[in-house]
């Protein structure tokens, strides 16, 4: 890519970062909302910047539900705000693992595969298998006569290794992640990287995987199970029972008497913004099988049988409160 046509991304990142930056020092009103709203819809390359810096400012600091609103209980000091101002542009801006973060993140940004928020691609692997990616994921791959490698890390991913289930691959199938690494040669399983990256979910649909941990050893992981991984250990196995964890892969969520703020964290995962359950709703139930195609028509859709309504002060910003 030549200076001339990296000139609007550059200048993306930096509005970006000056957004980012006045969302969490004094909030956005209405108005602001709106030209923000304006600003990223205006081409492609402001979305890509405004999307990575959310990404990135997530692995800073968790993100209070309420940031940004019009009133907030308190003003940041003046300490607190050059360090959020700091971090902002840190996050957009710098090619390195600058802060200290355990995994650098430019191999992230630059990843050879990746998807955007509610997106999901397919890559063909050399053995024939496949892997999905979910919605707000990245990987890399790599692979040579003795292994194929997929280094993932962000999302969620769906594996099969082979191409046809119950005939083992020539080569080992390994999947890395912050986490530990997982091998096999014939398995469909899924991997699930949790929101701060302490943990990962696993859970295998087809065959066996194993998980290696950081001294060598491996832990099978037999089909029908899940898993959660973290320091290169398996542990809290359970079945995986009726649930379809990979019934995304076919465009839909299921929900069987699900919490709504559950189901509406589920669902933040395929739009961009800020999805809000109120507190007095968090624990009504929902069930149905829902497209992910088109994550608005859902939330019109509550209000029909759940007592809520749907509170929209923009796109960007949505509350699901008691009716």
């Amino acid at each position: 890519m030549t200076a001339s046509n990296q000139e609007p991304e550059r200048i993306a990142i930096r509005q970006a970062a000056r957004w980012l930056t006045e969302l969490h020092d004094e909030g956005l009103d209405a108005a602001g909302e709106a030209e923000l709203d304006r600003w990223r819809s205006a081409c492609a390359e402001n979305e890509a910047a405004w999307q990575k810096a959310l990404h990135l400012q997530a692995q800073f600091e968790r993100v209070p539900a309420n940031i940004g609103h019009k009133t907030l209980n308190r003003r940041p000091d003046a300490g607190r705000r050059a360090l959020l101002r700091s971090l902002a542009v840190a996050a957009v801006v710098l090619p390195s693992g600058y802060l200290g973060l355990t995994q650098e993140p430019w191999k992230e940004w630059l990843a050879d595969y990746h998807t955007q928020v509610g997106e999901q691609r397919r890559v063909s692997l050399a053995d024939g298998g496949f892997v999905l990616l979910n919605t707000d994921t990245r990987i890399d791959l790599a692979s040579d006569r003795d292994k194929q490698l997929i280094r993932h890390y962000s999302g969620e991913i769906l594996v099969q290794s082979s191409a046809e289930l119950g005939s083992n691959a020539s080569t080992p199938l390994r999947v890395a992640t912050e986490q530990g690494e997982l091998e096999t040669r014939n398995a469909r399983f899924l991997v699930k990287q949790e929101p701060d990256k302490d943990q990962a979910r696993l859970a295998v649909l087809d065959g066996s995987v194993r998980v290696r941990s950081r001294s060598g050893r491996y832990q099978e992981i037999n089909a029908g199970s899940t898993a959660r991984l973290f320091a290169g250990q398996a542990y809290d196995l359970r079945p995986v029972g009726e649930r379809q964890l990979d019934s995304w892969s076919q465009g839909v969520i299921l929900a069987s008497d699900m919490p709504l703020k559950q189901f509406l964290a589920e669902l933040s995962r395929y739009r961009n913004g800020w999805l809000r359950c109120d507190p007095a709703v968090t624990d009504l139930r929902i069930s149905g099988v829902f497209q992910l195609r088109d994550i608005e028509v859902i939330l019109d859709g509550l209000p029909v049988t759940l007592p809520v309504r749907v509170n929209r002060r923009t796109d960007f910003w949505v509350t699901v409160a008691p009716a």
